[in-house]
């Protein structure tokens, strides 16, 4: 049916074992093409994605795309490649047309222990509230929707904790979300598009759902997640 599965997110979607969009691809029999970064926010979410179906044209008829949101206090800011190489060690992305991005991995991240992101976050983080956060959250997630659907693609969205699906304010014990109430304007992102477990809450709702860091799901559990969760929805 599909040809290709391209998917976007952060260590939720692309990790060191073998994660949700692995099992689904092997599942569909078709390439996968995971664009996911660790630690990324949704502005690289939503760029990665378009920049990568703008570049290669990919047949709508035989492609599916998922995206799996990630926090919003998540930043990324794009850089030159100049500025990669002044300083080293910066935590870096390549995008597929040979951009860069820092990454502040959320408001607890690593950009406290770098120089050069420590100097753009820390001042980011002073100037900007949760409402801001939501508000660039917003129009990441309405831009990649406007521009599936205006090219037809077969899509599917998903959160990687239920920042999304709930009116409460997200969990302090999840710190890219700390402090985040995420009730602004939700009809505008929960639509048929959507698959609203998230992985996050699936993962505690096992025995051992969690790799030895105790926070990122194990593999075993990426494999019930598409078993239980998305697969049930493509069928």
């Amino acid at each position: 049916m599909y040809k290709h599965l391209i998917v976007s997110g952060c260590s939720f979607t692309k990790w060191v074992y073998k994660t949700w969009p692995d099992y689904l691809a092997n599942n569909l029999g078709c390439e996968l093409i995971n664009l996911a970064h660790p630690g990324s926010g949704n502005y690289y979410i939503r760029r990665s994605l378009i920049d990568h179906l703008r570049l290669t044209k990919p047949d709508p008829s035989d492609t599916l795309v998922m995206i799996m949101w990630s926090g919003i206090t998540r930043r990324d800011v794009e850089v030159s490649e100049d500025f990669v190489n002044l300083y080293s060690g910066l935590q870096t992305m390549k995008l597929i047309n040979g951009s860069y991005f820092a990454i502040s991995g959320g408001m607890d991240g690593r950009w406290q222990y770098n120089k050069a992101t420590k100097t753009y976050f820390e001042w980011l983080y002073k100037l900007t509230d949760n409402k801001a956060h939501w508000a660039n959250t917003l129009d990441n997630l309405l831009t990649a929707k406007e521009y599936l659907d205006k090219n037809k693609y077969t899509y599917y969205f998903l959160s990687y904790t239920d920042n999304f699906t709930t009116d409460k304010d997200w969990s302090v014990e999840e710190p890219s979300a700390k402090g985040c109430s995420p009730g602004y304007e939700k009809d505008l992102i929960l639509d048929d598009n959507w698959i609203t477990e998230d992985l996050y809450s699936f993962a505690k709702s096992k025995e051992r759902g969690f790799s030895t860091d105790n926070y990122h799901p194990n593999t075993l559990t990426h494999e019930q997640f598409f078993k239980e969760v998305i697969l049930p929805r493509l069928q």
